[in-house]
């Protein structure tokens, strides 16, 4: 038996006689690993029926920080600490926990222990058999949940649980995963994270708030978390707040685009387009093909009437997310305002004909449908209704814009002014509609 692959492949380690250890073979192992590949780099490692430590000497090998064996026999234990010195790892990259994996599992969860990987080969036998319980399952999930990336960002690079149900849509399951991390680890940022993650997903902004400014206060360094509670922030309205939080994220890591482009939307909602400008630019840089990043950049083009650029910027969002809905209608736009408006018309109407119909509350193709000719202003206002009221409103500010700038491009500025303050009374400051709709209102002014 022996380390397939890292800084110490090819040493053979030493395997007990007899039968009681059968080590995971070497095709096996190497197989595993590979398919692991990056994600070992850096990485807090349990191995659960450890026997002879190859998983965790492999993980060792290939870049791991840091190991945790367990392993019922004391003899075993020995030979794992003999393969360590075989191996010429460091004597502090591997901890031996002698003691039963289930009792161990219990320990290391109530502990606050955590790990970014977790492998287990147990041993053959009767003796094993429904032993594997959805508690020791739970136990497992519990200490990925612990777990912080290596990028100490406080999210992570797992498939555990909990996680899995938040991204599946079970909320209500997620939330009581993360409620119980967190009343077992209170002293440890990322089951907070995690919980606010949920919370705000569920349209529990205030508990979101608090579960953010909880893992900051637990881990300040992280850049992900104060992006994250600027979000929070932006919905609630606290927009001064929100970009102090995205300030520190920028502080924290220059190099994240996505904390310069949600910067950037507000300093343009508090009347800072340079400011704007700059922080967009800058997240292009970080990132080309950063599509939000060019939208922004677009609808600020678009508002200083630089219906060129913009149109430029529309359609670079358009190559890098050919989905997206809102760049075709804004194509349309600019594309009229440039006296286009009939080749503008045929090619949201191309897209439209390829595009794959959606549900009967599908806001997006309401608007497009309406811009191309396909739909009637009172029905696209009949659209906007909607039971949830933050999304009822939010549609009409849409609808109240895009009906203004039909009326503008056809020369009716009376008309055009009153649907521009109808979106701007709405008061969603940090919608694309809204802003556009009070530039608009800006321009009309100026040219009486």
């Amino acid at each position: 038996m022996r380390i397939t692959g890292g800084k110490v492949s090819r040493r053979i380690l030493k395997v007990p006689k007899g039968f009681d250890v059968r080590p995971t073979p070497d095709l096996v192992k190497q197989a595993v690993f590979n398919s692991l590949g990056d994600r070992v780099v850096d990485a807090r490692v349990l191995e659960l029926f450890a026997g002879t430590g190859a998983l965790s000497l492999e993980s060792l090998s290939r870049g791991a920080a840091h190991a945790v064996c367990v392993e019922k026999s004391a003899r075993h234990a020995q030979m794992i600490r003999r393969n360590l010195e075989i191996a010429a790892l460091s004597a502090g990259s591997l901890e031996v926990r002698v003691q039963d994996v289930f009792t161990a599992l219990t320990q290391l969860a109530a502990g606050a222990a955590g790990f970014n990987l977790v492998l287990a080969d147990p041993p053959y036998g009767e003796k094993n058999i429904g032993q594997r319980s959805q508690k020791t399952l739970s136990s497992l999930a519990i200490l990925l949940l612990l777990a912080s990336t290596a990028l100490g960002d406080g999210s992570t690079d797992y498939d555990a649980t909990s996680l899995a149900k938040f991204k599946q849509g079970d909320l209500d399951g997620a939330l009581a995963d993360f409620n119980q991390a967190v009343r077992l680890t209170p002293g440890v940022s990322a089951p907070w994270f995690h919980r606010a993650l949920v919370e705000d997903a569920r349209g529990n902004l205030a508990g979101a708030l608090a579960d953010y400014t909880k893992a900051i206060e637990l881990k300040p360094g992280s850049a992900n978390t104060h992006a994250n509670r600027g979000n929070v922030k932006q919905e609630m309205g606290d927009l001064a707040g929100a970009i102090a939080d995205y300030s520190k994220a920028i502080e924290l890591k220059p190099d994240n685009p996505v904390a310069h482009t949600s910067r950037g939307l507000l300093k343009k909602v508090n009347g800072d387009p340079n400011g704007a400008l700059a922080d967009y630019n800058q997240a292009i840089q970080l990132d080309p093909n950063y599509a939000r990043a060019y939208l922004n950049r677009a609808c600020l083009r678009y508002d200083a009437q630089q219906f060129t650029a913009a149109l430029a910027d529309f359609r670079k969002t358009s190559e890098l997310n050919p989905s997206l809905d809102f760049p075709r209608s804004s194509i349309w736009l600019v594309r009229a305002h440039l006296g286009e408006k009939e080749p503008a018309t045929k090619e949201l109407q191309a897209y439209l004909q390829n595009r794959q119909a959606g549900q009967p509350d599908d806001w997006p193709l309401q608007v497009a449908r309406f811009l191309a000719g396909q739909l009637t202003e009172p029905a696209l206002f009949k659209a906007a209704e909607n039971p949830d009221q933050r999304t009822a409103t939010e549609q009409l500010c849409s609808a109240y814009f895009y009906a203004g700038e039909k009326h503008l491009i056809g020369g009716d500025k009376a008309a055009a002014t009153q649907y521009f303050e109808k979106c701007v009374t709405t008061g969603k400051k940090d919608f694309y509609d809204c802003q556009s709709a009070a530039a608009e209102l800006k321009l009309l002014k100026a040219q009486k």
